[in-house]
């Protein structure tokens, strides 16, 4: 067993502590003669045994005390019996980025590190450890812990699209190789040297008893004419909307363009139209060419934008994806639990104009929703929910199983519910709701307010429906004030976004398959409130409409690039891809179309490495054991000692009141 900290194992000195305590407060009879004593002598004198030895057990656990939580700062583990300096360990980095295609004497650049890479793995010895790893935007490691360098075999991939990420790279490195025993410790990089890649994350600088080797295999002149960017105005056009689409050029050549063709091509089954744009480009010049497409019919239309006839080093950011919805405006049903032929009483009439923009017999088309109105009485049943996006009920009770099946199979397909209570919204007249597990907890009940309103106090500021409200001047939400509410108690699955005072739930979201459900615990008439009446109705009720339709999340079309670990997958390509309830246009980094490199240097400088040329210089090798006391080792014993000094801090407690000193 060896220590981490062993200048700490001098505090076995207090071990005397408990010792020198037991000693000065050891307790001395006095013989007192009385009359005749004999049997409770023998009583006296059992009892005198029985509390030495619980004195001695006494001793022996604060003498553990103190030796457990010396042994916990000591820090102890078991280290492998090597010689010194025996061990080496090895992490190989391969960059697998987007640029990493670029050609360089006719091989792809990730060829050239695949090769140098299985070189350094053939030279090392069999007693080597070694891992290796590919790296973009994320890590992805190619083997555990070997030893056998040569057993380690590589294979460069077919395609390369992700955005170099150095930090990410080097952190994963990082850990590794502090987690190993062996005396001797490298890290080899092999990479194109991209500048974009440097400027991501944080790193702390690896020890300095690392050696790091930076292989560069890039180029120091690229030259590279790219679609930097697109954008788009609106995904989701009605039909007979122009759908516009602007697209940034770039030369990053020494030279210009006199003439260069940019084509935006769109697609929908057997129908392509294509538009085509003639520029100049200046050497180092960003130019943004405008595209309009007429003539669009209803539904999905995919495409792309190209550069034609361009010669370059790089061919991957010649293209982007690109794609585009031509639909009616998104259908929303009302059901109306409490229909009234006075209008404001009417649960579903604020809920019907705010969402159409217009009054009563009246279309809008600039409304994203096209609404339609349905009473729920005694006896009635839903319609065929296929043909909507979304469905609002307000204050309706006891849903039929059958209506509640039907809304299931809706929300499980990727439909939103949005549901307002009322007094009809009871727990008994939810049970089939229940059943279907479209409800949120358990309702107890409607409390109604007495001397102040119920508002709202507080809500996930992160929240898409209510990340606007943020802004005082978007309008504050403390202001709404409702005379009535319905209290439920969560159910584990379902979250408050929003809450009244005392953290009262008031709006609750949950998830049901593909779909979602929102709770609005106060009614959207004004017999619970005057609410509805308030400037901020419109755009609330348009949150909590485009929250369950998609809109706030993107819409049905939403983009998504290649540089970053928590939204792309090593199987993402770029393209246009089906995600259930909506579609995603992935595309490459435009940091991957940047070609300036950095030199060896400045990348050991900025992460703060110690490269092989100034280590091989050093007579005297640092001791690995130097970083020990700030990194944490993986083979440490403190956990077993804390739980030792726990269990006998609890012990001692127990047997010291039992013991009289």
């Amino acid at each position: 067993m060896d220590f981490v900290q062993i200048g700490f194992l001098s505090a076995l000195g207090a071990l005397s502590i408990p010792v020198i305590v037991h000693l000065l407060f050891k307790r001395r009879s006095r013989t007192v003669q009385l009359g005749t004593l004999r049997f409770l002598r023998a009583v006296i004198e059992q009892n005198s045994r029985r509390k030495k030895l619980k004195r001695w057990l006494l001793l022996l656990l604060r003498l553990g005390a103190v030796a457990a939580l010396v042994m916990l700062f000591a820090r102890p583990y078991f280290a492998e019996k090597k010689k010194a300096g025996d061990g080496r360990h090895l992490v190989l980095l391969l960059d697998k980025s987007a640029t990493m295609q670029l050609q360089n004497e006719g091989q792809r650049l990730v060829d050239i590190a695949m090769a140098q890479a299985q070189d350094v793995l053939k030279a090392a010895d069999d007693n080597t450890g070694v891992e290796v790893a590919w790296f973009d935007h994320a890590v992805a490691p190619v083997s555990d812990v070997k030893q056998g360098a040569s057993s380690v075999t590589l294979k460069a991939p077919e395609q390369c699209y992700g955005a170099t990420n150095y930090g990410a790279a080097l952190m994963w490195a990082r850990d590794r190789l502090l987690a190993s025993d062996a005396a001797k410790k490298e890290l080899y990089v092999f990479t194109d040297l991209q500048q974009s890649g440097l400027g991501w994350n944080t790193v702390e600088p690896l020890p300095e008893s690392i050696v790091v080797t930076v292989r560069d295999v890039g180029r120091s002149v690229v030259s590279n004419v790219s679609i930097a960017s697109t954008s788009a105005p609106r995904t989701l056009i009605r039909p007979g909307d122009p759908f516009l689409l602007n697209a940034t050029i770039s030369n990053e050549g020494a030279f210009p363009i006199q003439e260069q063709v940019v084509s935006l091509m769109m697609k929908q089954g057997e129908q392509v139209i294509t538009v085509p744009k003639r520029m100049k480009l200046g050497a180092g010049e960003l130019v943004t060419a405008e595209f309009v497409v007429d003539g669009l019919n209803s539904g999905l239309w995919t495409g792309t934008i190209q550069l034609e006839a361009v010669s370059d080093d790089l061919a991957f950011d010649n293209l982007r994806h690109v794609a585009v919805m031509v639909d009616e405006q998104i259908p929303v049903l009302i059901v109306d639990g409490r229909p009234s032929g006075t209008p404001i009483l009417a649960g579903s009439y604020f809920l019907d104009a705010a969402l159409r923009l217009a009054p009563t017999g009246e279309k809008f088309e600039g409304s994203p929703y096209q609404t339609t109105v349905v009473s729920f009485e005694d006896g009635a049943s839903l319609p065929d929910l296929r043909a909507f996006q979304v469905v609002a009920l307000t204050n309706v009770a006891d849903v039929s199983k059958s209506d509640a099946a039907k809304l299931q199979s809706f929300v499980a397909a990727g439909g939103g519910l949005l549901l307002f209570c009322g007094d009809n919204v009871t727990e008994s007249s939810c049970k089939n709701l229940q059943a279907a597990d479209l409800t949120i907890g358990k309702i107890t009940g409607v409390e109604m307010a007495i001397d102040l309103p119920w508002r709202f106090a507080s809500w996930d500021e992160h929240h898409p429906v209510l990340e606007p409200f943020n802004d005082p001047q978007h309008g504050d939400l403390r202001r709404l004030a409702f005379r009535g509410i319905t209290r439920v108690t969560l159910a584990e699955q379902s979250k408050a976004i929003a809450s009244f005072r005392d953290q009262v739930p008031a709006v609750v979201e949950r998830t049901v398959e593909q779909g979602r459900v929102l709770w609005f615990l106060s009614a959207c008439d004004r017999q619970w409130g005057d609410w509805t009446r308030s400037r901020l109705f419109l755009p609330f009720v348009h949150r909590l409409a485009g929250r369950l339709s998609g809109l706030t999340d993107g819409g049905p079309v939403r983009e998504l690039l290649i540089d970053s670990d928590h939204s792309t997958t090593p199987e993402t390509v770029p393209g246009v891809i089906e995600r259930g309830r909506f579609w995603e246009v992935v595309n490459c980094s435009p940091r991957e179309s940047e070609g300036e490199h950095c030199s060896v240097e400045g990348f050991a400088e900025r992460f703060g490495l110690t490269l092989s040329q100034s280590a091989s210089a050093s007579a005297t090798p640092q001791p690995i054991v130097a970083d020990a006391g700030i990194d944490l080792r993986q083979d440490e014993l403190w956990p077993w000692c804390l739980v030792m000094l726990v269990g006998i801090l609890l012990s001692e407690s127990f047997l010291a009141n039992r013991t009289l000193a």
